[in-house]
């Protein structure tokens, strides 16, 4: 059964956001070389392309475990927001916050829900 258009936009979404905070992490590293690091951000991007993989070829369990995934990395990343870091940093994770929160949602549709359970 092909993915229903809520799964295929939390698979762009999910490992979209994920690429989008090691970009980041990459041009903060650029920027001030003293305040930034690459570890966290490559280890959120490991899990979270682990489970958008895991929603691209349909395992049962990637819908529960994206939704906590993607709510988790979402409060890490409203952490960095009210951190010390410079302004285009925190409107980044800003948006890649709001972005994993909406695909939590969109793995909690009756569609996805459906895909995932096997139902027609």
């Amino acid at each position: 059964m092909p993915a229903t258009t809520e799964v295929r936009l939390a698979i762009l979404l999910g490992g979209g956001s994920a690429v989008a905070f090691v970009l980041v992490a990459a041009l903060q590293l650029l920027v001030d070389p003293a305040g930034a690091s690459l570890v966290l951000p490559i280890a959120v991007a490991v899990i979270e392309l682990g489970v958008v993989a895991g929603l691209w070829k349909g395992v049962r369990p990637a819908r529960l475990g994206g939704m906590a995934v993607f709510l988790l990395f979402g409060l890490v990343h409203l952490l960095v927001v009210l951190g010390p870091t410079p302004v285009w940093v925190r409107l980044a994770s800003a948006v890649i916050a709001a972005a994993h929160v909406f695909v939590a949602v969109l793995l909690n549709t009756r569609p996805a829900r459906d895909h995932f359970s096997g139902a027609s």
